[in-house]
């Protein structure tokens, strides 16, 4: 007998739980889409590409406690090999990127159409996720240990990439996270 009301009891708190944990998740994204929508007001007020993309890096960087967020152009006729970092916000322990060039002779050949399909990258561990060598000295050039990539697309040409960095240590990205991007 008292096995049965301990058993409903645990079984009562499990479902509690549940629906706490449902409920915080779900006060957290409508959190994230606040803070989203506070940076579209933002940007709807400047119609300078430089300012959007210091208001969005900065404000990605903050809303997803990351330590790096660049936003990274391809340079027109690279075949999507070559690119510079022209927007970042970054914490002041790692090295700045703006400005950085980048050539990656992979890129183009390899990845670029599945970004301009809308593919995200999320890597946890650069040491752990089996990259080329040639991307793996790209990303270690900027101290990056976690990355997550998004595509910024014109139309359905691929402008650049939205690349959110982890530097100090790995970070398993998370599902909201990375939708949120």
């Amino acid at each position: 007998m008292f096995h049965e009301y301990l058993y409903q009891e645990v079984t009562d708190l499990r479902q509690k739980l549940a629906h706490l944990e449902r409920e915080m998740q779900s006060q957290t994204w409508f959190k994230k889409l606040q803070a989203l929508m506070g940076v579209i007001g933002k940007i709807r007020q400047s119609l300078d590409l430089e300012t959007i993309f210091k208001i969005t890096a900065t404000e990605v960087r903050q809303l997803l406690n990351a330590d790096r967020v660049a936003v990274y152009r391809f340079i027109p006729e690279s075949d999507w090999n070559d690119g510079e970092v022209v927007s970042e916000d970054v914490l002041p322990q790692f090295s700045p990127s703006l400005g950085a060039k980048v050539h990656d002779h992979c890129f183009g050949e390899q990845f670029a159409a599945n970004y301009a399909k809308g593919y995200v990258q999320a890597v946890s561990d650069i040491y752990k996720a089996r990259l080329s060598p040639c991307h793996l000295r790209i990303l270690k050039r900027f101290q990056i240990r976690a990355n997550l990539v998004v595509p910024l697309l014109q139309g359905q040409h691929l402008w650049g990439l939205l690349c959110i960095h982890s530097c100090g240590q790995p970070r398993d990205w998370q599902e909201d996270e990375i939708e949120f991007a």
